[in-house]
């Protein structure tokens, strides 16, 4: 940050997408070479319909983590959310990051409408190469032109953007004093980036400004292997990993009501997709276990 050799670049799609790897924003990056050394994470996230294996797909929580177009957190009963284009009046963060239901990608529209049977990408329970949650990931996959399987986008590891959330959140929790100043020089300037231009945080009460900064982490990192290591550290995994988890909603889906069933229903009542259910222990799963052969080796380690 002294330096002054990096900044929050403008255009927060080109920073995935393989057109703009000389970006300062971007401090290191797992580098890849079409025909010799490809990137293959296009070919394992890519809907079906575009050649994809639909291996990886967010989950419902991460959409609804997005906050709307004017900093107020997210909530499906208010009048702004919209069924049918999850991604209108939200941080646009949301539509760089996320595939939904109804987006055109690549010149084909995406249909993962679960009561579509004509839909090649129709979210079924346990199909091969469809979408679990009825989403997915479109962050780092807007740049290949036609082979899924080797492109050579990189992949950012540390983007100044990361710096800037960790250097307010390691003030923030070392007790010191948050002033304007400062959300300034850090979270805001992350949230302004031209083709993003959030509303600025203002809120310097601790335990506000610690919601606000986690959310931010959680949007603007989103899919890029920070969210469980930012869990762990928080040590949140009781409330967050716990419990069952939905994707996305289908106002009326008669497939969801069948999939879901009375055990599973949608505690919110949007007809959201249950995906999967998660039993975090707290005490023993923030610890990776010790391999049985090292402790042949040492039993002090058991």
């Amino acid at each position: 940050m002294d330096y002054g050799d990096n900044n929050i670049d403008p255009n927060f799609e080109s920073l995935f997408d393989g057109t703009n790897e000389g970006s300062n924003e971007l401090i290191f990056s797992s580098r890849f070479l079409k025909n010799l050394a490809p990137n293959g994470f296009t070919q394992h996230c890519l809907p079906r319909v575009l050649g994809g294996y639909h291996l990886h797909n967010p989950l419902g929580s991460l959409v609804e983590s997005f906050e709307f177009a004017d900093g107020t957190p997210f909530s499906y009963v208010d009048t702004r959310y919209n069924a049918q284009d999850v991604g209108a009046n939200r941080d646009p963060r949301l539509k760089y990051t996320v595939l939904y239901n109804g987006n055109t990608f690549k010149g084909v529209v995406y249909n993962n409408n679960p009561d579509d049977n004509t839909a090649q990408d129709r979210l079924t329970a346990g199909a091969l190469q469809a979408t679990r949650s009825g989403y997915c990931i479109k962050k780092f996959n807007t740049g290949y032109t036609g082979d899924v399987a080797n492109t050579d986008t990189d992949i950012p590891v540390i983007r100044y953007a990361e710096v800037l959330l960790s250097y307010l959140e390691a003030k923030l929790e070392n007790g010191e004093a948050i002033n304007q100043a400062l959300l300034d020089a850090t979270i805001n300037k992350v949230r302004s980036r031209a083709s993003v231009n959030m509303p600025p945080v203002t809120a310097i009460d601790p335990a506000t400004l610690r919601l606000i900064l986690r959310r931010e982490r959680r949007n603007e990192l989103a899919l890029e292997g920070i969210r469980y290591w930012d869990i762990l550290r928080w040590g949140i995994g009781g409330q967050v990993l716990n419990g069952k988890f939905y994707g996305a909603s289908y106002p009326g889906s008669q497939a969801v009501a069948t999939r879901n069933g009375a055990a599973n229903a949608d505690p919110l009542n949007r007809s959201r997709w249950y995906v999967t259910s998660k039993a975090f222990r707290v005490g023993t799963d923030e610890k990776w276990p010790i391999p049985q052969t090292e402790q042949d080796i040492n039993p002090n380690l058991r």
